[in-house]
């Protein structure tokens, strides 16, 4: 079991490289390994030294279950690599269960973001028809399928998204959070 502030250490961690990783993401449109490539590897070993062998298997299953997801979407062009390692580096960071906390908020997150600009640009419901036969056409007869407009699909940076989801992940699951950064009891 890993101890309460060392848990405290490893989300302030998490928090910082989302937010390294969304300044990156949103001033370059990218996420680099030196941020990413460290978060993956340097957890599991300090874990190992610092609270045994079972701290560091939970951070081991962070990156497996946190890497699932993305590395699906990664495959079929929906996210970017730079994404796929850093949700693999906040699992190691967080474990398996708030990693993927992180990851469904920051999903949700960068959703709400997507949505929000396609309207104040005009384009949500042609995006969203877009959107429904890029689901549908590969089921459809040739005939049928119609032609996608390629200017609807539009890229996100995670980035900003995965630190805003982030951090409400560890919030909801340790309401004294800050608090305990502060240094309050």
């Amino acid at each position: 079991m890993i101890s309460s502030s060392l848990m405290t250490a490893l989300q302030i961690a998490a928090i910082a490289i989302a937010a390294i990783s969304a300044i990156t993401d949103w001033r370059l449109g990218r996420i680099p390994n030196w941020l990413t490539f460290p978060t993956i590897i340097v957890p599991p070993i300090v874990l190992l030294v610092v609270d045994g062998r079972d701290a560091a298997i939970a951070s081991l299953a962070g990156i497996l279950f946190c890497v699932v997801a993305p590395y699906l979407l990664f495959r079929s062009r929906a996210m970017g690599a730079g994404d796929v390692k850093l949700f693999a580096g906040l699992g190691a960071l967080l474990g398996a269960f708030l990693g993927i906390e992180a990851e469904f908020f920051s999903i949700l997150i960068a959703a709400l973001f997507a949505l929000i600009g396609l309207a104040a640009r005009g384009v949500l419901m042609r995006t969203l028809s877009n959107t429904f036969y890029l689901a549908l056409n590969p089921i459809l007869p040739k005939a049928k399928r119609r032609k996608i407009e390629r200017a609807l699909l539009d890229r996100v940076r995670l980035g900003p998204a995965v630190l805003i989801g982030t951090f409400i992940a560890i919030m909801l699951r340790n309401p004294y959070f800050l608090a305990q950064i502060g240094g309050a009891t």
